[in-house]
């Protein structure tokens, strides 16, 4: 039957096969990129909302500069504005996101060059030519009497494989400067979260505060206030009812108010068009509800999900039940202590230096107790619900959820191998009888079906697998969501690995190998090696598809721009929804986006020394990507500062760089000579300590000492016989005290009242002492002079000695915050939010014809706080806003 089939198609077709797939597939990714960026430079200038909203939202400090009205003038203004310019607009996480760009274009610049001119010679001169198309340039069979130049493909490996490693150590240690020069910041160091530690896992025999501040009383500084969790599920179900309810009252209030507007401008025309007089509306209740008769208001149900139960006026539901709801979860709150603490606190240190020694240690002597310890705690980045799980079913969780995690990633296959099999159609027809059409169709269509479809497919199917993996993690306990996003990196990488190169690989370029495999298995692995230079197509593809359509739709943003004016014409019908369509500016998730980018570099790598052309397009995809997202950076995007994590996505992104430096050496070594490479080891665990977990103490013992020598240099005191030892309690308390202490004459007062009782108080410390149940509080320590004025503490110390090539890029990191204030957390920082806040204000919008203070005044004589600030419904319906909700803070910064 095969033989048959290979008579009747014709061969030149199926040699030509690669050549049409390759040019349609960069023809129709081109094509995109066009059409995609000049709708881009056309619309940018007229929905500044989607294309440039940091030019007007922001407050003013952190806005970007405006772009000209020309429709390329965005291209010279973002080479123009240096990178820099992100952190402070969207944090070190976005800043260190475009340095992993410029280092991959730095690695396919040099990678492209090097090859075309060593090896694409070496490829093509004098060989056997067995291949064609654009195999021809690749890695290919050479005579017995040419084999040496073998030779040229070993030694260029290991060029570039030594490039990549001096890149990765460079950028490692300017990454770890700029995360040190970014922690240790007088403005990041005084924000409460660099002090605050988050502790699971502790036994109920500590979990009061009495016994937590004699447990941690040796971190230096001592302990200033102590969060013990407990949660209470009758209250949370409260408040999550009332905020139901709250929802639920402002929907219908805007829809009221709306009705209630219509109605007047309905017979305001009708009074216009028979040239009567237009009298002032009457602002009461009983006009109001006139005009918006009961049976016309919105009605629910209830019952279960609403679908059955008691109808009701939603309206005056709410009226009541909120207020029920307020009495309830009061009564709920006041019984609060009376439940069980659930296992974690919250612990704020008075020192970072604190905080990072806490984390550091060994806190128990038990297996598994107080073994999860997390520093840089933000109150926003909390999961409630993920921190009262006990030590070991957060392991049984963390069991299961990578188990489901493996199984998805085994089943995943079925689908993935079917779709990267498209790839080899052009194959497969000569070996496959019911296939043979394919061998007889144009070059065009065979070109879509092998080199457009597939990854289409692909990303279509890829699309629900971060928000499965996200809801696995989540399944873990994980209790920050920051590490949820991490998790999600890992996972996803992991998936994209198997079955966006090495499934694709197996299904692309292996199948064609299987009968020479069953015949000869000993050949197995010089088949899977031999084979993955042609499976470069699928590859070429996906590379168009990332690089140069992906960033074409970065730029053009399709989804979000049909989704603003889906929300502003059906779901911006109340305040809080036109808030979110017209004043929140978009931002990413780094443990979704970079995966792909990862992967990316990892086909770019695995190909570097296989097929030349490969460097060539994963240049420029790099290109695109790095252009396309430094816009988005300066231009769009706004990340919230609760899911910054000061550079920490970096490390993870590094070290999958070395997956495709692996695959490149193994198919070397199964080509040639086996040889592993082990590079990767020596530089992770280099790093893994510096910039992964935690502040090393040399940065925070050094910086104390020179606080100290200046300190005592200024004073004119010798010191040089005592012993400073930074966990002396009396010595700390100086520093404690130079803090707490708010004004010059409240400290000036102390040193009178002091040296009134002793005259030898000079060069000493004083320490008073307390009984243990008594708070660990501050003492006075004065040394001379000095105290009348604490110095300014110096900058922090550059951890490493090449440092200073990236001066601006380390005080940029130290000056991104620019409030210099202390930030203290008021005393609910890290409880639940339901055993503290308050219902939120019912936000409507202001009429043109005053019903909404009608309608607040009655909706606070109910017992429901409510507002129109900020938001207004205009005659035609629509409700626009120009701040945020009444109940949150308002910074300004808007000129919508």
């Amino acid at each position: 039957m095969h033989e048959h089939v290979r008579r009747v198609i014709d061969q030149s077709k199926v040699g030509s096969f690669d050549i049409a797939q390759f040019v349609t597939s960069l023809v129709t990714n081109i094509g995109i990129l066009l059409v995609e960026v000049f709708l881009f430079s056309f619309l940018r200038n007229h929905v500044r909302k989607i294309y440039s909203p940091r030019v007007f939202l922001p407050p003013a400090a952190r806005r970007s500069p405006p772009i000209g009205k020309g429709l390329f003038a965005w291209i010279p203004t973002i080479l123009r504005i240096p990178s820099t310019e992100i952190i402070p607009k969207n944090g070190i996480d976005a800043y260190v996101f475009l340095r992993f760009l410029r280092i991959l274009l730095k690695i396919f610049s040099v990678s492209t060059v090097v090859t075309m001119v060593v090896l694409v010679p070496i490829n093509v001169i004098h060989s056997n030519h067995q291949q064609s198309g654009y195999f021809r340039i690749a890695w290919g069979d050479l005579p017995d009497n040419l084999s040496v130049r073998y030779t040229a493909h070993v030694v260029v490996a290991y060029f570039l494989t030594a490039f990549v490693l001096y890149l990765l150590q460079d950028e490692l240690r300017h990454v770890t400067s700029l995360r040190h020069a970014y922690l240790t910041s007088k403005a990041h160091s005084k924000h409460a979260q660099s002090r605050t530690v988050l502790i699971t896992g502790i036994p109920q025999s500590l979990l009061n505060e009495r016994d937590l501040r004699q447990f941690t009383s040796f971190v230096p500084g001592g302990v200033s206030r102590i969060w013990i969790y407990r949660e209470s599920k009758v209250l949370t179900e409260l408040y999550e009812e009332r905020l139901t309810a709250c929802s639920k009252a402002e929907t219908a209030a805007t829809h009221i108010l709306t009705k209630a507007t219509k109605a007047t401008n309905k017979r305001i025309k009708a009074a216009l068009k028979k040239h009567k007089d237009v009298d002032q509306p009457e602002l009461t209740q009983a006009a109001f509800d006139d005009l918006v008769p009961v049976n016309k208001r919105p009605h629910h149900r209830v019952g279960f999900l609403g679908l059955m139960g008691e109808k009701v006026d939603t309206l005056e539901w709410a009226k009541k039940t909120i207020p029920d709801l307020d009495h309830k979860i009061a009564l709920a709150r006041a019984d609060l202590k009376n439940v069980k603490p659930a296992g974690s606190a919250f612990i704020e240190l008075n020192l970072q230096l604190g905080a990072h020694v806490l984390t550091q240690c060994v806190s128990y002597h038990e297996p598994l107790v107080m073994t999860d310890k997390w520093t840089e705690v933000d109150p926003h980045d909390v999961i409630w619900d993920n921190i009262d799980d006990g030590t070991y079913e957060v392991r049984a969780r963390f069991l299961i959820s990578w188990g489901i995690t493996f199984a998805l990633i085994i089943f995943f296959g079925v689908p993935v191998t079917f779709i990267q099999s498209l790839t080899s159609l052009s194959d497969l027809c000569v070996q496959v009888s019911w296939l043979a059409w394919v061998c007889k169709a144009p070059k065009i269509a065979v070109g879509l079906l092998q080199g457009v479809l597939p990854p289409l497919l692909m990303a279509i199917l890829f699309i629900l697998v971060p928000v499965i993996l996200r809801l696995l993690s989540l399944y873990e306990c994980v209790p920050r969501y920051t590490m949820v996003s991490e998790r999600v990196y890992d996972r996803f990488f992991l998936f994209l690995i198997v079955h966006g190169f090495l499934v694709a690989f197996i299904a692309g370029g292996l199948l064609t190998s299987i009968p020479r495999m069953l015949d000869r298995p000993s050949t197995a692995l010089t088949e899977l090696a031999s084979n993955l230079p042609s499976a470069a197509t699928y590859f070429l593809a996906y590379l168009f598809a990332t690089g140069m359509s992906g960033a074409g739709s970065a730029f053009l943003q399709a989804v979000p721009l049909v989704i603003h004016f889906l929300k502003k014409k059906f779901l911006g019908r109340t305040p809080r929804e036109a808030y979110s369509a017209s004043l929140i500016m978009p931002s990413i998730d780094f443990g979704v986006i970079m995966p792909p980018i990862s992967l990316l570099a990892t086909i770019g790598l695995s190909y570097v020394v296989l097929n030349p052309l490969v460097n060539v397009f994963s240049t420029i995809a790099v290109g695109m990507l790095w252009f396309a997202y430094k816009y988005m950076f300066l231009y769009v995007f706004d990340q919230p500062e609760k899911s910054e994590t000061g550079g920490l996505y970096f490390p993870r992104a590094a070290s999958n760089l070395f997956v495709g430096l692996y695959i490149t050496q193994v198919t070397i070594a199964t080509l040639l000579f086996l040889r592993l490479a082990m590079q990767k080891l020596v530089y992770h665990q280099s790093f893994k300590d510096l910039i992964i977990n935690n502040l090393p103490m040399s940065l925070a013992t050094k910086h104390m000492r020179e606080r100290f020598e200046h300190e005592r240099n200024k004073a004119g005191i010798d010191f040089s016989s005592d012993d400073i030892d930074l966990f002396n309690r009396d010595h700390i308390q100086t520093f404690i005290k130079s803090r707490v202490k708010k004004t010059a004459s409240a400290i000036q007062q102390e040193i009178t009242k002091i040296t009134a009782s002793s005259s030898s108080i000079a060069g000493s410390s004083t320490s008073v002492n307390r009984h243990p149940s008594a708070p660990v509080g501050p003492t006075v320590t004065v040394t001379g002079p000095a105290a009348a004025a604490p110095p300014p503490p110096p900058p922090p110390p550059a951890p490493f000695s090449g440092q200073n090539r990236h001066d601006e890029e380390v005080q940029v990191a130290k000056d991104a915050e620019l409030d210099d204030t202390d930030d203290e957390l008021d005393d609910q920082a890290f409880n639940h939010p339901a055993t503290y806040k308050k219902a939120p204000v019912i936000w409507v919008p202001k009429d043109p014809f005053g019903y909404s203070e009608v309608l607040v005044q009655d909706l606070k004589h109910s017992g429901v706080e409510a507002s129109d600030l900020g938001s207004t419904l205009g005659r035609d319906g629509v409700v626009k806003v120009n701040r945020t909700p009444p109940d949150e803070a308002w910074e300004g910064g808007t000129n919508v």
